[in-house]
């Protein structure tokens, strides 16, 4: 019984022990291939939290230590390939503050950071070993011995280039405690996240890039509006004034008149400048189109708007046809006023003169609960079917009004309110025989 387990045993022992050599270098490498994996994954969704340029370049340095090396720096490059902004991060507190006197003592300096802009020059990856801070920032005159304080011995240079291989954007630097810390496997992890990196730093750029545009066109915009401000101040000024000489017109006709067109500058002065402030509020940061709900007369107002247009328009009649006594509820009066002159600018330009536009306010109710429904309706060009399904974009015009002045604003400004409200809009049109615009608010 001995000797056949004594012959057994070894014939159950020595397969197991040559298996279980390859066998462990499998599962550890395939380990290894699921923590990478792992590792590269929670780098890409890091990069992809952000449009920020300095957080992304942080995370950048935050994401390669330890996984790269004891510290990385993050060497932002301008067109000129001349070093304009370094990040930096470093394992341990005391090595954070010193690697940051590093990034302090080059960026900017001409001669600084040689190797850099070698690896940015040649787009190929370089690897340093017993590097010194002389070897990182080239001949300046005063070496320092910050990088041996940090216990740096070897570098890895990776350059980042953007997309279409036409510029570096960057160099990561990768610094080690260890004397041989950067072989193949290490360069190959450096230059996974420095891909990652590559397009979320392209992507941070660019929308810099953009913001700068956006403040230049707010800034352009919001002086504008400011030298509009002024004028308008002279108009509402200088009616209210001639409001004296309405007392010494003998005629009662020409008084009344006078007095109704004075009354209509002013209030077309309070809606321009109501407008003017609300596009002046755009150009703010941060800022979010708001209403200014109010309890408002509807009723009174559409009068009031319906009056000030008949003025201007001697060769066509607006027509309010019966409607309620009242009609009262919380609305943005000024917005509205707005969306109602739109769409009387609208009914008087496209129709032909001698013509009437009717206008009509009243309450609906459906499955949906109750509206305030307001119509205008034309007899004028009206808009070609292929052209209905567009006439709420901006700056669309419907293809039969060459011939007429207009910016496709209108509407567009028209859609903007009835959104604003939750309400709804529709538009039926025959081309040749005019157009009606519905307009439903909640109540």
């Amino acid at each position: 019984m001995h000797v056949q387990t004594a012959a057994v045993q070894p014939l159950i022992r020595m397969p197991t022990a040559r298996a279980s050599k390859p066998f462990a270098q499998n599962h550890s490498a395939r380990r290894c291939s699921a923590s990478r994996a792992r590792f590269l994954s929670d780098v890409s969704r890091a990069f992809g939290a952000s449009l920020d340029l300095q957080e992304t370049m942080q995370r950048m340095a935050e994401l390669s230590v330890p996984a790269l090396g004891t510290a990385c720096l993050v060497c932002l490059l301008a067109d000129d390939r001349s070093v304009i902004g370094v990040t930096e991060r470093h394992l341990n507190p005391q090595g954070q503050v010193q690697s940051t006197d590093f990034r302090s003592l080059a960026v900017g300096v001409g001669p600084a950071w040689e190797r850099v802009l070698n690896v940015a020059q040649s787009r190929q990856a370089a690897v340093l070993s017993q590097v010194t801070t002389a070897d990182m920032l080239g001949n300046t005159g005063s070496p320092s011995p910050i990088l041996r304080e940090l216990g740096l011995k070897t570098a890895l240079l990776v350059p980042v280039v953007d997309r279409e291989r036409q510029r570096t954007q960057a160099v990561a630097v990768f610094l080690s405690a260890r004397p041989r810390q950067y072989g193949v496997r290490q360069l190959d992890l450096a230059e996974d996240v420095v891909s990652r990196f590559s397009l979320a730093l392209e992507a941070a750029l660019m929308y810099r890039a953009c913001q700068g545009v956006i403040e230049d066109n707010q800034e352009t915009l919001a002086t504008t509006v400011h030298d509009l401000m002024s004028p308008l101040t002279y108009i509402k000024g200088t009616a209210r004034q001639m409001r004296r000489f309405e007392h010494g017109i003998a005629d009662p006709q020409t008084r009344s008149e006078l007095r109704a067109r004075l009354e209509a500058i002013d209030a077309a002065s309070n809606r321009i400048e109501s407008a003017l402030t609300d596009l002046l509020q755009t150009t703010h940061p941060r800022h979010k189109q708001s209403t200014r709900v109010r309890t408002v007369d509807l009723v009174d107002l559409v009068r009031r708007s319906v009056a000030e247009h008949q003025l201007l328009a001697r060769h066509h009649t607006i027509r309010l046809n019966r409607t309620l006594a009242t009609l009262t509820g919380a609305w943005d009066a000024d917005r509205i006023e707005r969306m109602l002159g739109n769409l009387l600018n609208n009914a008087i330009k496209y129709s032909p003169p001698g013509s009437t536009v009717q206008v009509s306010l009243a309450c609906e109710e459906d499955a949906d609960g109750r509206w305030t429904v307001l119509r205008v309706a034309d007899q004028g060009v009206g808009i070609p079917a292929p052209d209905l399904p567009f006439v709420f974009a901006p700056y669309r015009r419907g293809s039969n009004v060459a011939a007429i002045t207009g910016t496709g604003l209108g509407l567009a400004s028209v859609w903007q309110t009835v959104k604003m409200h939750d309400g709804r809009v529709s538009v039926q049109s025959d081309e040749g025989h005019g157009t009606t615009v519905t307009v439903r608010m909640p109540m």
